[in-house]
Parts: structure tokens; sequence; C-alpha cells
């Protein structure tokens, strides 16, 4: 849907009430974003719930605090976007990942889904104007809307890598491949856990 005449035949099909991104987002990022989370989704819906407890391919982090942390970082952009300043069940250190990550498995994965979808949401619903401003407190030192995309895209792709199931670096999109990589991924579980 890159062109303008795309976008507009399609608001007809849909009709009033459809809601969609502003033409001010990046539109190819976040494609990029929803398709590591769809993939994500997919890695993650076939492994069995005793693989989840295994150690992810950060063999200091189980598969279960991989997806903890993927979902929370989901969270906090979206409560940051909508500028929510009270964080209220957002881990602030690695015991309150670690704890997450000993829910159920059914409520871990519960979680990831609710997370994404919220994320997501937050995402469509943002105002043209809020894609170029700063958009509220996701750091404490305030980040862009557009910073939230290019952080979960480094996320999402590095996290399924790190369930160590099958995924490659060339599964990545490749406008994706350079910021994605173990390595990134822990270096935003350092700076998320402290």
């Amino acid at each position: 849907m890159s062109k303008p005449t795309e976008r507009a035949d399609l608001v007809a099909r849909q009709g009033h009430g459809a809601r969609y991104d502003a033409a001010e987002a990046p539109h190819d990022l976040l494609r990029s974003a929803r398709h590591g989370t769809s993939y994500f989704s997919r890695i993650l819906n076939s492994l069995e719930d005793e693989a989840l407890a295994l150690p992810s391919q950060l063999k200091q982090y189980s598969r279960a605090e991989i997806v903890a942390f993927v979902s929370y970082s989901a969270r906090a952009a979206a409560y940051g976007l909508e500028g929510i300043s009270n964080h209220e069940g957002i881990p602030a250190s690695f015991e309150d990942l670690a704890s997450a990550a000993d829910l159920p498995t059914r409520a871990l994965r519960a979680l990831y889904r609710h997370s994404s979808i919220h994320l997501d949401v937050t995402w469509r619903d943002l105002p043209g104007t809020a894609w170029k401003a700063n958009s509220g407190p996701v750091t404490q030192s305030g980040t862009s809307a557009v910073y939230t995309v290019q952080q979960r895209v480094e996320v999402i792709w590095s996290a399924s890598l790190a369930l160590g199931h099958g995924t490659k670096l060339s599964n990545v999109p490749e406008n994706a491949t350079a910021t994605v990589g173990l390595e990134v991924l822990s270096h935003h579980l350092t700076i998320a856990c402290g």
C-alpha cells in the first residue's frame, strides 16, 4: 500500500469505521515489525510448553524469559506512546522478568499475544503528527514513535533467533538484517534489566 491511490481505494472498499495507520507512519518499518511479530508468533506456537523452560541461544536466559521480555518491551512501548505515566506491571529488574517467565505457559503465551496486539493498535491509532514528534516517556529521556518501531524490529527478530527453533538470519527481512542479532537482543536485555 505504498501509493496514495492504492490507499484511497482500500479505504473506499473497507468503508467507514475501518482504521488505518496514519499516512505519516513509517509503513515499511511497520511492515517489518508486524512481519516479525507474526513470525515470532509462529515460532512460539510451534514450541511445546516444556520447551519454553529450556535455555535460549542467549544461555543466561530461558526461552520463557525471552518471551516475557518481548512481551514487556511491547507493553512498555505502547504505554509510553499512550502517554501513560504509571507503568505498573512493566518489569523494572531481571527478577521481575524471571518471575514473569515462571508464569504458566498458557499465561505467558497470552501475555505475548495481548502485548503484541496492544502495541500494534497503539501504532495504528497514532495521529500523523505523533509520528513526527516526541511521543512520550518510553524511556526516561523520551523517544519518538518511529524509534519504538525500529526497536520492535530489532527485538522481535533478534528474539526469534534467540528462541533457537530454526530461525536463521536469512529469515529476517533484508531491511532489518543490519540491526538484528543475538548481541542486539543481549544489549536490549541489559538496558531493560539493569
